[in-house]
């Protein structure tokens, strides 16, 4: 047996004079975790936040494009056709303008009266804003001759000035839906889209808009809008 006394440490102090040693560490433990704690749940926080906002964000109405940076997707075709007030309507007669197409017919039960109203829509959206027409092409030329859009239009409200509708014969309405606009099929067995088209000031299509998306009505509107006010610049 060693005869040398056993020497106790004092307890280890801190700069301030307060013991740092193992079971003062421990006591302080709990304070750190909660501490740690705190932090892991703000940050997760903040990512969840991020995460819902840039959800929100990818789902909201996109605003409209400024229209000298919208894309020109091809040039509208040309034709000759006939109003329902029975005088002809080219191309040319649109320079200038800024329109909107779409492509029903009279008896339709299908899509039309949708796409009709979605139109009427339009045409009270826009009617303050000038140098915008609204033009509906009949994928039923056949039946749809100018005493029947006639009636057709009086029944949807349709401004003589401002919503024209277009017949010809069955050639000339495939020319320019099918070949033109690559929009639809005219014949025995009729298919056709329910997408709007929009026609800047020279004849460049600038965009097509589906009718059953929420909130392309009116981003077709704005984006009209934002076309017509370059109108005279």
């Amino acid at each position: 047996m060693s005869d040398t006394p056993t020497t106790i440490q004092p307890p280890v102090s801190g700069a301030d004079g307060r013991p740092t040693g193992p079971m003062e560490q421990l006591r302080q433990s709990p304070l750190r975790v909660t501490i740690v704690a705190l932090a892991v749940v703000i940050a997760a926080l903040a990512l969840w936040r991020g995460y819902l906002e840039s959800k929100a964000n990818r789902f909201a109405p996109q605003a409209p494009r400024p229209a000298e940076h919208a894309l020109i997707l091809g040039a509208a075709p040309a034709f000759d056709l006939i109003e329902r007030s029975e005088r002809h309507v080219r191309t040319d007669d649109f320079k200038g303008q800024v329109w909107i197409a779409d492509f029903i017919f009279t008896r339709c039960q299908g899509p039309c009266p949708k796409m009709t109203a979605a139109m009427a829509r339009l045409q009270e959206t826009l009617k303050k804003v000038p140098g915008v027409v609204l033009v509906s092409f009949t994928v039923d030329p056949e039946h749809d001759r100018p005493d029947v859009l006639r009636e057709y239009a009086r029944e949807h409200g349709a401004d003589p000035q401002r919503w024209l509708f277009l017949t010809g014969t069955v050639q000339q309405m495939e020319d320019v839906q099918v070949k033109g606009f690559k929009m639809g099929m005219v014949g025995e067995s009729i298919h056709h889209s329910d997408r709007f088209v929009l026609i800047d000031t020279d004849g460049g299509i600038r965009g097509y808009f589906d009718v059953d998306e929420a909130g392309q009505i009116e981003t077709l509107a704005a984006e009209a809008a934002a076309l017509a006010k370059e109108i005279g610049r």
